[in-house]
């Protein structure tokens, strides 16, 4: 495997491809850079594209870190660091769910374009109360037994989102990827704390309207993000094009992988 030290700690990254343009792929929750599994290899006749897994996630390295630690702020400046120290300058960031918010962020400093799946936006800030129930795990997160609760529950815990949150289902083997980074030591305080820093510290107020040019996609039929909320994209990105995936859920780049490779990333930047 191969690593980036940033501040003392190594993330994971893998690199394919020989285009021209850097692609950087961020995940979401619970996720890692195994997420992207069905589109590196088409987008890398294209990109040369780069996975990073975020501090405590994936095979990035575990540890005691601290909520602080998982603040979004924070995060983006460690992925900034660790594209600097990869030589990677000229880049187009795709983010996916928590992965969309920090690359957010990071437009606002580099102005790169963007690709957004799924993505949290300050459009849809308290939104959520309308469906509520779907959000419970934030508010779980925050309780001071919800690592132990999750620890022992592992399994049934993960294949909450895996089931509930797809369209196509994943296969029992993919499942078994996820099963084993979250079985490693501190992965499931990781998970934890991000939510604890996000509801803690994060704002969006510190997010300005972006410029950058933006594909944002859209699952039809994900719980978390009803296609109803795109209705504010246009106050929030200055230069955007929408496409809806069809037959999807929250993880529609690994649930309808054609669809978001030629039909709408590659079509996009041809």
């Amino acid at each position: 495997m191969d690593f980036v030290s940033v501040g003392g700690r190594k993330l994971h990254f893998t690199q394919s491809g020989k285009g021209k343009r850097n692609l950087v792929l961020l995940h979401g929750i619970p996720g890692f850079c195994y997420d992207f599994r069905h589109n590196v290899d088409v987008l890398s006749k294209k990109f040369k594209v780069t996975r990073l897994d975020f501090k405590g996630f994936g095979h990035s390295e575990k540890g005691d870190y601290d909520v602080d630690d998982f603040r979004v702020e924070v995060q983006a400046k460690e992925i900034m660091e660790a594209l600097n120290k990869l030589d990677i300058h000229d880049f187009v960031l795709l983010g996916h769910d928590i992965g969309s918010i920090v690359s957010q962020l990071i437009a606002q400093e580099t102005n790169c374009d963007l690709v957004l799946i799924n993505p949290a936006y300050k459009g849809m800030r308290g939104r959520w109360r309308d469906i509520a129930n779907e959000y419970w795990y934030i508010f779980f997160h925050q309780i001071p037994i919800a690592e132990k609760m999750i620890t022992s529950n592992l399994r049934d815990y993960i294949n909450y989102f895996l089931d509930h949150l797809t369209v196509r289902k994943f296969k029992e083997e993919e499942k078994e990827e996820y099963f084993k980074v979250y079985e490693e030591p501190y992965s499931v305080k990781a998970l934890v704390n991000w939510y604890r820093a996000y509801v803690s510290h994060f704002r969006w107020n510190n997010i300005r309207k972006i410029k950058s040019k933006t594909l944002v996609l859209w699952a039809e039929n994900d719980p978390l993000f009803p296609t109803s909320w795109v209705d504010r994209l246009w106050e929030e990105f200055e230069d955007y094009k929408l496409v809806k995936i069809h037959d999807a859920g929250h993880w529609p780049h690994a649930e309808n992988p054609e669809e978001v490779n030629n039909a709408a990333i590659l079509t996009f930047f041809d």
